[in-house]
């Protein structure tokens, strides 16, 4: 008796979760309805899930950070960046999470522009099975260092400092690219 009570509340448990789930859904506001969006230089952003998203070309692209928000950084010329092929490298010996965070999101973001991007190692230590590239190909170096600054190096953007201010100024370069 006390198996089939047990039975019976699970089944009644789980029905109330599946019948309050469609309500929610039925019920919910569209996405569309209650996302208002921002327009900095004709790129439209709307905020989604603390990440801004801007839709350009039917493609969507997503930051950490809004334009105004990265209003103080100031990019240095990067003409050799506007290559179709670009490598985004790293030192292997200094990867974690947040490298690996920011390459992916360059990766995505450049990629949806039609770019090729390639992650490679900036030299063979520690490297897993991924090329190996200097700063003699266009690049952008992604690089652990006490002090936050960003320059060119031959044919390399080098974004050196914290986890911060690299996430930073990525969001602020792929901005660039796709226009605003």
């Amino acid at each position: 008796m006390n198996m089939k009570k047990s039975q019976l509340f699970v089944s009644i448990f789980i029905a109330v979760i599946m019948i309050s789930s469609i309500i929610g859904f039925m019920y919910s506001p569209k996405e569309a309805e209650t996302l208002s969006t921002t327009e900095f230089n004709g790129v439209k952003f709307y905020q989604s899930q603390n990440k801004w998203v801007a839709l350009k070309d039917n493609q969507q692209f997503t930051f950490d950070y809004s334009p105004p928000e990265l209003a103080n950084i100031t990019l240095p010329a990067t003409y050799y960046l506007n290559t179709n092929k670009l490598y985004i490298i790293y030192n292997a010996s200094e990867q974690d999470s947040s490298i690996t965070y920011l390459a992916q999101k360059m990766y995505t973001n450049l990629g949806n522009l039609g770019r090729t991007i390639s992650i490679a190692c900036i030299s063979e230590q520690d490297c897993p099975d991924i090329p190996i590239k200097d700063c003699q190909q266009p690049a952008i170096y992604l690089k652990k260092a006490p002090d936050n600054m960003m320059y060119n190096y031959e044919s390399c953007l080098v974004i050196a400092g914290d986890n911060l201010y690299q996430n930073q100024v990525v969001d602020k370069l792929d901005q660039a690219f796709i226009g605003v």
